[in-house]
């Protein structure tokens, strides 16, 4: 017992700290950042690029999810609104930064909703080619799923993989080719047709020529013998294709062949 009658237990006399339900500063931040990622993603949605500067002025983060699980990026990915996802980029916004809600990536959002020169902003800040979503949607499934011709044109340019399978409900296992002949969209179905066949091509030229030109020698001369098999396949024409004639070596140079 103290003086006065109290007790040396009471909790008055214990050291400073946070009163029951009481939240510590670091969650008032959290929330406050919380709270001005809603409403940059709110302002992001309407495509009030105006709105959107101000907030980031004021130091709203984009990489900062909201109450649910939203993002501002995203958000402009799907209205399409490249003012406003250009100033989210260059206020470095992460263009692969996935929603914790969903899984959505910006890319395959804008993808799926036919946004052409979002996409193209997206890919300009190296947005993933190749990456999921959270139901298994890649970027150029997405667009050869919604007939986005022009859309799986840019991305196969920036090396999208044609041959990349997802998995995704009520489809299974599928690659992009698959699901635009599933949604009959022929100009799609013929550009990947053709990227698929230019894959084919460049593999299978990287192939011969790893099998019939020989690595250098130690003194670095890489000499092809007359009878060696390039040598031979140069005489059949087999290396027209594979190089510019650089030299003699394969045999005597076609007319209007370069040597």
């Amino acid at each position: 017992m103290l003086a006065g009658g109290r007790r040396g237990g009471d909790s008055w006399m214990r050291s400073p700290g946070r009163r029951p339900g009481e939240a510590s500063r670091s969650d008032i931040e959290a929330r406050l950042k919380r709270f001005n990622a809603g409403r940059l993603k709110n302002v992001a949605m309407e495509g009030d690029w105006r709105g959107v500067g101000e907030l980031l002025e004021q130091n709203a983060d984009p990489n900062v999810e909201d109450e649910k699980g939203k993002l501002a990026l995203h958000a402009a990915a799907f209205t399409g609104s490249v003012e406003v996802l250009r100033r989210l980029l260059e206020a470095r916004a992460d263009a692969n930064m996935s929603e914790s809600s969903s899984g959505d990536r910006p890319l395959q959002i804008a993808a799926w909703q036919g946004h052409r020169q979002a996409v193209d902003l997206l890919l300009d800040r190296s947005a993933n080619t190749d990456a999921p979503d959270g139901r298994g949607w890649t970027p150029l499934c997405s667009a050869a799923s919604q007939g986005h011709t022009a859309i799986v044109q840019a991305l196969l340019a920036r090396g999208a993989d044609p041959n990349k399978k997802v998995t995704v409900e009520r489809w299974g296992s599928v690659a992009p080719l698959e699901v635009a002949k599933a949604q009959r969209h022929r100009d799609i179905v013929e550009a990947l047709q053709a990227a698929l066949a230019a894959r084919k091509d460049k593999a299978s030229a990287s192939s011969l020529a790893a099998a019939i030109l020989p690595a250098p020698g130690a003194n670095g001369a890489g000499a092809i013998a007359a009878n060696s098999p390039a040598a031979r396949a140069g005489r059949a024409g087999h290396l027209s294709r594979l190089c510019a004639g650089c030299c003699s070596i394969c045999g005597p140079a076609t007319p209007g062949t370069r040597r």
